[in-house]
């Protein structure tokens, strides 16, 4: 879990009560569960080697259908499966300093100057042309 399941969950929920009042659809809160996972993948996007990203979600709790009215369609749903709400595989990246350096490299840029938090995990960075 990369983060309290509950910290947004009203922001997120959000988008069940939109997907009902502009698709006359039937979701409900309650027979859905907050899903965060925080990926580090091997591989490579792009000039981004072993990216890091954030998908975010809601799990079904249960087998069910949900019927989005306006355009006639059923959506089945196991339960455990999940309704992705923005961050598929590779979307918003997480970067090492190192990472970071690497890919504003190859855009001819480098790290001028950065702020981080005590713990390294944050940050802001200066950018500039070589």
């Amino acid at each position: 879990m990369y983060s309290h399941p509950e910290t947004n969950l009203k922001f997120y929920f959000n988008t069940l009560d939109r997907l009902n009042y502009d698709f006359n659809a039937n979701f409900r809160h309650g027979n859905f569960i907050s899903y965060i996972k925080y990926v580090k993948s091997d591989g490579k996007c792009g000039i981004i080697n072993k990216p890091q990203y954030i998908q975010q979600g809601f799990k079904s709790k249960m087998d069910q259908t949900i019927h989005l009215g306006k355009v006639n369609v059923d959506l089945e749903f196991k339960e455990g499966e999940v309704i992705y709400l923005h961050e598929m595989e590779n979307s918003s990246l997480k970067f090492t300093w190192e990472q970071l350096v690497a890919a504003v490299d190859t855009c001819g840029l480098y790290v001028n100057r950065k702020w981080t938090d005590t713990n390294n995990k944050y940050g802001v960075a200066l950018l500039k042309c070589k």
